[in-house]
């Protein structure tokens, strides 16, 4: 599972990333929204999980989410918005431009790592859905 953390903050991607890890998945980092959508346009495979910082200059989380949604994809990625604030309104914000889950910081380790397994069952279930789709045609 490709997995792309995006995070202006290089503590807190190395934070992320260690937990990415050690659930077994492949990490790939973006320090900037900008260098995420060069990511997610030029990797011959799209990550497939996708963590965003909310709070990052020139463009925030939620308009990175809300770009990444407007991509067409075979298997739309699952993406996990990370704050520290942790206002109610922010999730339902979050949820509501394209988020498929919402993480408050600092990050539970292994509540983290169970939300990525989550993440992978939603790609993997798509994956199957779309090969099946594949075959009856």
């Amino acid at each position: 599972m490709q997995v792309l953390v995006v995070d202006d903050n290089e503590i807190d991607c190395l934070t992320t990333g260690s937990f990415v890890e050690k659930a077994n998945m492949n990490l790939l980092v973006a320090n900037d929204p900008y260098s995420a959508l060069e990511i997610i346009a030029n990797q011959e495979i799209t990550p497939e999980i996708i963590v965003v910082d909310w709070i990052m200059p020139k463009m925030n989380g939620l308009e990175l989410c809300q770009k990444i949604r407007e991509l067409k994809f075979t298997i739309t990625p699952y993406i996990i918005m990370v704050t520290s604030n942790s206002l109610g309104e922010n999730e339902q914000n979050a949820l509501d431009v394209g988020a498929d889950d919402f993480i408050e910081k600092p990050i539970h380790g292994a509540i983290f790592i169970s939300r990525l397994r989550v993440g992978a069952r939603i790609i993997n279930l798509q994956k199957s859905c779309y090969h099946w789709r594949i075959l009856m045609n």
